[in-house]
């Protein structure tokens, strides 16, 4: 049996900076002409520790940003 993942994320143009907080991308190509992004790095292999804990730094922030001024947050 095969399986496949999808992860659909959120698409800024270059141009858009994000006021509450860090976001991370990968270039899929060029370069960030306006600074407005971390770069995250490339994962260097399946289920690495580092590339996980990047991840969940990642999805944190992600969630920081989408609950600003809330009292509660959803379980995921």
């Amino acid at each position: 049996m095969s399986q496949i993942g999808l992860a659909i994320q959120t698409y800024f143009s270059p141009e858009v900076k994000q006021t509450k907080g860090t976001t991370f991308v990968q270039l899929a190509r060029g370069e960030d002409k306006y600074g407005h992004f971390e770069t995250a790095p490339r994962p260097q292999e399946d289920m690495n520790l580092d590339d996980i804990a990047m991840r969940d730094h990642m999805n944190k922030l992600w969630s920081d940003i989408l609950y600003h001024g809330t009292d509660k947050r959803r379980d995921y």
